[in-house]
C-alpha cells in the first residue's frame, strides 16, 4: 500500500505512519493463528505507546525465535523483518 500512487495523498502514508505487521515465519496478527501474536502485541505496544515501551524490540524477537523456533535469527534478518513492518520510533 505504501508504494501505490492512489494512496500517496493519504496523510498517514505521506507522513510514513503506515505499519504492516511482520509475517515471518507466520503472521504476527492474522493467519494462521499462532504464538507469533505474542510478538505482535509487543510490536503494536511500541507503536501505540513508545514512551511506555522504549526498549528495542529486536532483542526480544531474537530471544523469541531462539525459545520457540529453536533457531538463532541474525541481526540482519531481524532488522529486515522490523524495517518492512514500518518505522518504530
Amino acid at each position: 500500500m505504501r508504494g501505490l500512487p492512489g494512496w500517496r495523498d493519504v496523510p498517514a502514508v505521506a507522513n510514513g505512519r503506515v505499519y504492516v505487521p511482520p509475517d515471518v515465519p507466520f503472521g504476527w496478527f492474522d493467519a494462521p493463528p499462532s504464538l507469533n501474536r505474542l510478538l505482535g502485541v509487543q510490536w503494536l505496544a511500541r507503536i501505540l505507546h513508545p514512551d511506555l515501551f522504549p526498549e528495542p524490540l529486536a532483542p526480544r524477537v531474537k530471544a523469541f525465535h531462539a525459545l520457540y523456533y529453536h533457531r538463532e535469527a541474525t541481526d540482519p534478518q531481524v532488522r529486515a523483518l522490523l524495517e518492512a513492518a514500518g518505522p518504530l520510533k
